[in-house]
């Protein structure tokens, strides 16, 4: 996962700077934006046979360019998961992350995200919770109903330690103001 997320950035960003036009100094109207994201929460050694929203997150965003924004997350867990016999459930999740965003058409773009985050995921076998933090890379989708509404497809990494990785596959919503 690791490895197709980071490959997914590095093409992107290189498009990006590749294009002056992607990059226009103006300043964006409507540059707030806030989002809500059902997450199925994803481990080392997970598959994708039975995917299920696990998590919900809460998008707060500014763009400071036409399509560089800085956004802030806040998630917490609504049931659990099974990976490789081990139920786990999101406590809470908090991040910072850069968005590069390259247009694709009118209504469709992509983008990519990098960033920092810290959460909290409990064992409900055991009730032990691990902490864990670090760096974090992904990459999503979105669909642009109006000039404000968006619906969005994203895989992120969100942290990657030694003996644990954790990231997320989700879809959600996004309003601009």
């Amino acid at each position: 996962m690791k490895k197709s997320l980071l490959t997914l950035l590095l093409l992107t960003s290189t498009t990006a700077f590749a294009s002056s036009e992607v990059f226009p100094t103006t300043e964006p109207k409507n540059n707030m934006y806030l989002g809500l994201q059902l997450t199925h929460g994803l481990h080392s050694g997970d598959s994708f046979e039975e995917i299920e929203p696990s998590m919900l997150i809460a998008r707060f965003g500014y763009s400071f360019a036409t399509n560089l924004a800085v956004e802030a997350r806040l998630g917490t867990g609504f049931s659990d998961y099974n990976v490789n016999g081990v139920n786990n459930e999101l406590d809470n999740l908090a991040g910072i992350y850069g968005v590069a965003t390259i247009p694709l058409s009118k209504n469709f773009d992509v983008y990519a995200l990098l960033g920092f985050t810290s959460a909290e995921i409990a064992n409900t076998n055991n009730n032990h919770t691990a902490s864990l933090s670090g760096a974090s890379v992904g990459a999503g989708v979105n669909y642009k109903m109006t000039d404000r509404i968006s619906f969005n497809a994203e895989l992120i990494n969100y942290v990657d330690e030694a003996d644990s990785a954790f990231g997320g596959l989700s879809a959600g919503v996004t309003y601009k103001f």
